[in-house]
């Protein structure tokens, strides 16, 4: 993962990413993940991809505030990410797309290449990063989930 970790560093250092909220958005991210995966059957394997994908969900930010979301998909689809698969950075950049606004899955050209059996998961995911994204809304880092 150091590798990993390293291209995400410097990816978010590049595109001056707000590290507090990127970091409270993932910790909530995962705590709901906790929360809902045995419901959903959510595998294992999909946590990490969830917390990148909530590390980089406002990539786009600086670059162009209101379409922020596509932007940060298609430089999720252009950085390199060691050890990030075709199919795990295609559910990623969905992530970054779907964290806002109407999301319209079968008009998204990433979520039409996943496979028909990833694509659940990337909405899945998307689903509980927006709703992570919403309890930092503020971006002060305040919200924490009980439990």
């Amino acid at each position: 993962m150091g590798e990993t970790a390293g291209a995400i560093a410097a990816i978010l250092d590049a595109y001056r990413v707000d590290r507090d909220h990127a970091r409270s958005v993932a910790d909530r991210s995962l705590d709901l993940f906790d929360a809902v995966a045995d419901r959903y059957a959510l595998p294992a394997s999909a946590r990490p991809l969830l917390e990148l994908g909530a590390l980089l969900h406002n990539v786009g930010l600086t670059t162009n505030p209101p379409e922020h979301h596509l932007v940060g998909r298609d430089i999720v689809l252009r950085q390199p990410i060691a050890n990030l698969s075709r199919r795990d950075r295609l559910i990623v950049a969905c992530m970054v797309a779907f964290h806002r606004k109407k999301v319209r899955p079968q008009q998204e050209p990433v979520f039409l290449a996943l496979g028909k059996k990833s694509r659940p998961l990337a909405l899945q995911l998307s689903a509980i990063l927006r709703v992570a994204d919403g309890l930092d809304y503020s971006q002060s880092q305040t919200t924490h989930l009980l439990g």
